[in-house]
C-alpha cells in the first residue's frame, strides 16, 4: 500500500469485497470506519478546539479570517460543508476557551469571531443557523462581558 493512500483504511469504500461477502449477523450491521477524508476532517476540527485556545491572538485572528475567505471562495453546493465543518471547528475552539477559562482574546478576534457566527444566522440550512446561536451563547461565555450579551442580543 502507497503511504498516503486510504485502500486499507477499513472504510466500506475502499472494500469490494463487501459487495458478495455474507453478512454474518442480519440483524446487526456495524459500520466501518468513516472514509479517510471524513475521519482527517473530524480530527483536524478536534485538534483545532484544542489549539484555538492556546494561540496568540495574532494568529486565531488569521484562523478566523482564513475561514471568511474559505467561506467566500467555496461554491454554492460545497460551501454548506464548508460551513459546517467551520462552524464545527469555531465551536470546538469556543469549548476549548471556556474549559480552559479563557477569554476569546482582543476585540479584533471578538469582531472576526462575530462576524462569522452573525454571517451564518441567515443560512437557509437549519443545522447552520442551530451551530451559529450555539456559537453566540459560547461567545457570549468566553468574552464575559454583560455589554457584549446586550449588544449581541440588540443587533440580532
Amino acid at each position: 500500500l502507497q503511504p498516503n493512500s486510504a485502500a486499507g483504511s477499513g472504510a466500506v469504500e475502499h472494500d469490494p469485497c463487501c459487495l458478495y461477502r455474507s453478512v454474518q449477523l442480519k440483524n446487526e450491521q456495524c459500520p466501518g470506519p468513516l472514509p479517510l477524508g471524513v475521519a482527517v476532517i473530524d480530527m483536524s476540527i478536534i485538534l483545532f478546539g484544542v489549539i484555538f485556545p492556546r494561540a496568540a491572538n495574532k494568529h486565531r485572528v488569521q484562523m478566523l479570517e482564513h475561514f471568511a475567505e474559505c467561506i467566500k471562495q467555496a461554491k454554492s453546493v460545497r460551501q454548506e460543508a464548508v460551513q459546517m465543518n467551520i462552524f464545527t471547528a469555531i465551536l470546538t475552539g469556543l469549548k476549548g476557551l471556556t474549559d480552559s477559562k479563557s477569554t476569546i482574546g482582543q476585540e479584533d478576534v471578538k469582531k472576526n469571531a462575530t462576524g462569522l457566527i452573525i454571517s451564518a444566522l441567515a443560512s437557509t440550512n437549519s443545522t447552520l443557523r442551530c451551530a451559529a446561536s450555539e456559537a453566540i451563547g459560547r461567545m457570549a461565555q468566553v468574552v464575559g462581558e454583560s455589554k457584549f450579551t446586550a449588544e449581541m442580543s440588540q443587533n440580532i
